[in-house]
């Protein structure tokens, strides 16, 4: 599933460890922006994320959006200072196996802007 918003987020299962790992990559319309641009969606981004975890009423999906909305503020610091190499997939291991469900169920039924 494709989402609208700067990264795309793909799950998959670690074989060697057992566990649930989501691959971020940012979209190759969010790569060709400037870095104010960038800096300028990415925020958007974050507020999009925040209001639409807010206004959920699925547990599921809240979850979901929070772990993503999480990861975001994380990443964003590092955006502001330009230190990401946006061609990188970045690689998050998800060690509770209840966390991997909540992503894989967003992924599923739901749709990030």
């Amino acid at each position: 599933m494709e989402f609208a918003g700067p990264l795309t987020i793909q799950s998959s299962d670690n074989s060697r460890s057992g566990n649930r790992e989501l691959h971020f990559s940012f979209t190759p319309e969010f790569k060709s922006f400037d870095h104010t641009k960038r800096v300028e969606v990415f925020k958007t981004y974050i507020t999009s994320l925040t209001e639409q975890s807010n206004s959920s009423d699925d547990h599921a999906t809240k979850q979901g959006l929070l772990l993503v909305l999480q990861f975001s503020q994380q990443l964003l610091p590092h955006l502001e200072i330009d230190e990401i190499p946006l061609e990188e997939i970045i690689v998050v291991e998800l060690t509770a196996e209840d966390q991997g469900h909540l992503i894989t169920d967003l992924l599923n039924n739901h749709t990030l802007n």
